[in-house]
């Protein structure tokens, strides 16, 4: 079981690439400036793309010591491609903190210190579509991982209103 979930792990994240895709859509995304690094990610069509919605990770694998809590500080942008339909996600400000807990002989290991961002409690949802790519521009040292969410159609529920009394 724990083979089977590790192929899908690294099936869902290897759709996310570095590499330059030679599609026509593609030429609306400009190439990474210096220092960044350029996503892409294309996502299987499925049949109600809007019961789903794809969570953008953004971090840093770094070697922290166990003891101590680590912490990246970004932002993520959404931008839209002057004289087309898309949009391309650009992180910035990506740095690090940590607590001090000064421990002698703290294990050292190496963690994805996930981004987080003080604009968007939560995480950072993009709406999920087959027919364009998700790209995603971010820092050399930076990667890109996501997660695709689905809404259960079975689940619908009315909120009861509190009466004040």
């Amino acid at each position: 079981m724990k083979h089977f979930l590790l192929l899908i792990s690294v099936l869902a994240l290897s759709g996310c690439a570095s590499v330059d895709v030679q599609s026509p859509y593609m030429k609306s995304f400009p190439h990474a400036e210096e220092g960044m690094v350029r996503y892409i990610l294309h996502l299987p069509e499925r049949m109600d793309e809007s019961a789903f919605e794809v969570e953008l990770i953004i971090g840093k694998t770094i070697r922290v010591d166990t003891v101590n809590k680590h912490l990246l500080l970004g932002e993520i942008e959404a931008l839209p491609i002057p004289g087309s339909a898309f949009t391309r996600y650009e992180v910035t400000k990506l740095g690090g903190m940590s607590t001090a807990i000064g421990v002698f002989n703290a294990r050292e290991v190496e963690r994805f210190i996930q981004m987080t961002s003080v604009r968007y409690l939560g995480p950072y949802l993009v709406p999920y579509n087959s027919r364009q790519p998700v790209v995603v521009y971010v820092p050399e040292d930076a990667e890109v991982r996501y997660r695709v969410w689905s809404a259960d159609r079975k689940r619908k529920g009315k909120m009861k209103s509190m009466k004040k009394g």
